[in-house]
């Protein structure tokens, strides 16, 4: 009586199951691609120096990591809110900028992340102030 038993559960498990399953959309049952993004991934930026004279080089550099594989995709760079520089590719997570200022200024800049097809995109990264002095 024990085994019977035991073999209904399985038998309404499965029926369950199979219910389950013909429940769901067709394009998860036939393969089709379907997006789901395993993590978040983490946008850092930082810079060889805060401050520099008028003329003088800076390079920004955009790490983007993930608790799974190596990001990849592309990093926006804005300059106090407002597009600046072309976006760059992520080479082993990592992209980074050169900028140059011809006059004095302070200049505030953040990242976004485009996503790829493990983690989403990112809005925003933390900031990093250059002084033009």
């Amino acid at each position: 009586a024990r085994l019977k038993d035991l073999r209904d559960d399985f038998d309404s498990m499965n029926a369950s199951t199979g219910a389950f399953f013909a429940a769901q959309p067709k394009a998860v049952i036939e393969g089709e691609p379907v997006v789901h993004y395993l993590g978040v991934a983490t946008v850092t930026l930082d810079t060889n120096e805060s401050q520099c004279r008028p003329g003088d080089d800076r390079v920004i550099t955009i790490s983007v990591t993930g608790e799974f594989d190596t990001p990849t995709g592309e990093v926006h760079l804005y300059d106090n809110g407002t597009a600046s520089r072309a976006s760059r590719r992520l080479t082993n997570g990592v992209a980074e900028f050169k900028v140059n200022f011809p006059r004095r200024s302070r200049h505030i800049f953040s990242a976004r992340y485009s996503g790829d097809g493990i983690y989403e995109a990112q809005a925003e990264s933390n900031s990093v102030a250059i002084n033009v002095i």
